[in-house]
């Protein structure tokens, strides 16, 4: 049979760790505590990072499939937006991979109506990144995201420049 003390000790003991897991909870101080007993805590993504991710993917593989196939109609523009499909194929990785089964309209046969939809579409994206950075619960995200909105941005002055010399 337990004896008294060693009962008490004991409740003692799961008092206190109880307590230092509730703090550790409320304070956001758990992953500092694990890390002191020897755990390194993995992150996990909060739910509506998950969803923001799924929906960045989406626009993002839309996005590659319209340079790619802007590429392919306009050869003239092809050596233009390789880069730009490259960035955004290492983009994609990064968010884990490109949406396979999407299909897209064919560009237009004019190689200035093209990069005009082009621009467009990249503008809504780079605005729609931005505002999904602030939106983001993961500093990490964020920052991906807000990258992601910049390169948006300087594919567009690139795209500008190869408009402004169709005309």
């Amino acid at each position: 049979m337990i004896s008294r003390r060693a009962l008490l000790g004991t409740g003692a003991g799961v008092v206190v760790v109880a307590a230092a897991a509730v703090y550790g909870d409320r304070a956001h101080k758990l992953d500092d505590l694990a890390r002191t007993i020897g755990i390194e805590p993995r992150r996990l993504p909060a739910l509506s990072d998950e969803a923001l991710i799924k929906r960045v993917q989406t626009d993002q593989s839309i996005v590659l499939l319209s340079l790619r196939a802007v590429a392919q109609r306009q050869p003239q523009l092809a050596k233009t937006l390789a880069p730009l499909i490259s960035i955004t194929e290492t983009q994609l990785a990064d968010l884990g991979g490109a949406i396979g089964n999407l299909t897209g309209a064919a560009p237009p046969a004019s190689a200035a109506d093209a990069l005009d939809d082009v621009i467009a579409m990249l503008q809504r994206s780079a605005a729609e990144r931005s505002k999904e950075s602030l939106a983001a619960v993961s500093g990490d995200f964020a920052r991906v995201l807000a990258s992601i909105a910049v390169s948006l941005s300087q594919s567009l002055v690139v795209l500008r420049n190869a408009r402004k010399a169709l005309t």
